[in-house]
């Protein structure tokens, strides 16, 4: 029997693409990074595997990580300025800058400028609030059980500081 070019083409082909189907790639940064710091590719972001490498090049002893990355949420989480897009987008329905999501305020824009429901705008900033209220009554208990004050803090400083008090009453 003899196998043509063709057919030896297409196996090869068939099996590259079977290999490259089932691989889960990462960046070359993301592996090298993952190497260093010693923890498995793609569980980390860029930036929590730059934090755990200065954490262990500062220590230079091994770090546990879980403590890290909740110390790296804490860190990097804030609350991003309002960009020039969502101030003039704030402008454009007449409601103040950085208050509300960029999402929120193209739906505010629509419904001010929708002659046929004067009142569809004021229903949105209504629901906002409304929305806002109970996002913040839920944070408020989330602030309680990690046993911090939750005035000034971010929902993410909040979500690390819970997370950071209720796996410390786990592993006693």
């Amino acid at each position: 029997m003899r196998i043509t070019p063709i057919a030896v083409a297409l196996t090869a082909a068939l099996a590259g693409g079977a290999v490259t189907a089932n691989a889960q790639t990462f960046s070359p940064a993301q592996v090298q990074l993952s190497t260093e710091a010693g923890v498995q590719p793609g569980v980390y972001t860029i930036g929590q595997l730059d934090a755990i490498i200065k954490a262990q090049r500062d220590t230079n002893q091994s770090v546990d990580v879980d403590q890290l990355k909740s110390a790296f949420v804490l860190e990097n989480a804030g609350a991003a300025p309002a960009g020039a897009g969502d101030a003039q987008l704030a402008a454009q329905a007449g409601v103040p800058a950085g208050k509300y999501t960029t999402g929120q305020l193209q739906q505010l824009v629509q419904a001010s400028r929708n002659h046929t429901d004067p009142d569809a705008k004021q229903r949105l900033i209504d629901a906002y609030a409304k929305e806002d209220a109970t996002q913040n009554a839920g944070l408020a208990q989330l602030a309680a059980r990690a046993g911090i004050d939750p005035a000034g803090k971010t929902p993410a400083q909040i979500a690390a500081a819970y997370v950071t008090a209720t796996s410390d009453l786990d592993n006693n």
